[in-house]
């Protein structure tokens, strides 16, 4: 098929699935990049548009907070996944 020639081929790409309580960002996925010293978050937001199923819209995870009304809860794991040191430690509560 080739539509699964496009298909991250390794877990970084995919991104992880950030645990959004919104019900429009449920599946909303984080992808994290490393250039040199600059680390890069992105948002992969599966259907986000209602529209195609397949569909994927990427926008900057910084920017996320502004597409919709979030809870607290919400608000305070899109600020975990840009000050953690790495995704794995999110959702991490001491």
């Amino acid at each position: 098929m080739a539509a699964e020639s496009n298909l991250p081929t390794t877990f970084e790409r995919r991104g992880t699935t950030g645990p959004l309580a919104h019900p429009g960002f449920l599946h909303t996925r984080v992808r994290e990049y490393e250039f040199g010293k600059d680390r890069v978050l992105e948002a992969v937001m599966p259907n986000y548009s209602g529209v195609r199923r397949g569909e994927l819209t990427v926008i900057q995870w910084s920017d996320l907070k502004d597409r919709a009304a979030f809870g607290e809860r919400d608000l305070h794991i899109m600020q975990d996944c840009l000050t953690s040191a790495f995704l794995g430690q999110i959702g991490q509560f001491s």
